[in-house]
């Protein structure tokens, strides 16, 4: 659980403290701002608004990046995405499809969203594939890293593109704001970019875990199924 936390507060702090450095960049150049050199309120302020940054710089890429994606996708692509993996692997009768008047536990869903909400729980509860949650759950994290990174960036964009503007001191040219502010704004599009694929993989690992799960490549065993309570009587 601690591990777990740790991780969770880093996860914010990175991306936090990069957010709070494009924020306050122009007062601290220009003097207005002077950061603690030791342990005072105020730099208890400052680690409180460190996280804060993160957790708004994480939350406001992730839903940029989906409203982004689904404006240029087209309409049902994630469902198509999940389906395709499905047969991918072998598992479209999970689906019910190709198989007339037979209902599965999968079949009736309508909603790619709630199937895949369904997968991920099963994923945590089964036994046997509870050991490839922590991974995947990581790999999740670091997407939701890339996006709040991505925020950071879109940041410091703003300010080397407005901030120079309204300063009487900058440590760049007006060009040269203009070439770092473009050079931010690729980097924060890498990492959405980077992001979107991160959770590609998951969803594709997600089905494949379920895949080794019910229907085992050649050559591998499934995990033992755990006894049940009384059977070795």
């Amino acid at each position: 659980m601690w591990a777990a936390l740790l991780n969770g507060a880093v996860s914010l702090a990175a991306p936090g403290a990069v957010t709070t450095l494009a924020l306050t960049f122009p007062l601290l150049y220009t003097g207005r701002l002077a950061v603690p050199l030791e342990w005072s309120p105020r730099a208890a302020a400052y680690g409180l608004l460190i996280l804060a940054c993160g957790t708004l710089s994480l939350a406001a890429g992730r839903q940029l990046r989906r409203s982004v994606t689904r404006w240029l996708r087209p309409r049902g692509a994630f469902q198509s995405r999940l389906r395709r993996s499905f047969r991918g692997h072998g598992l479209a009768s999970a689906l019910g499809e190709g198989t007339v008047g037979v209902t599965t536990p999968l079949s009736g869903y309508t909603n790619a969203g709630e199937l895949y909400r369904r997968l991920w729980a099963e994923l945590r509860l089964d036994p046997e594939l509870a050991p490839v949650a922590p991974s995947l759950a990581r790999r999740r994290a670091l997407a939701s890293a890339y996006d709040g990174f991505a925020s950071a960036f879109v940041c410091w964009a703003v300010v080397f593109w407005v901030v120079p503007n309204h300063v009487s001191r900058w440590p760049t040219t007006g060009s040269a704001s203009m070439v770092l502010g473009g050079v931010c704004a690729l980097i924060a599009f890498s990492l959405w970019a980077e992001a979107e694929r991160s959770e590609k993989e998951v969803m594709r690992q997600v089905v494949a875990a379920h895949a080794q799960r019910h229907q085992p490549a050649a050559g591998s065993t499934p995990a033992p199924r755990p006894v049940e309570a009384g059977a070795a009587d």
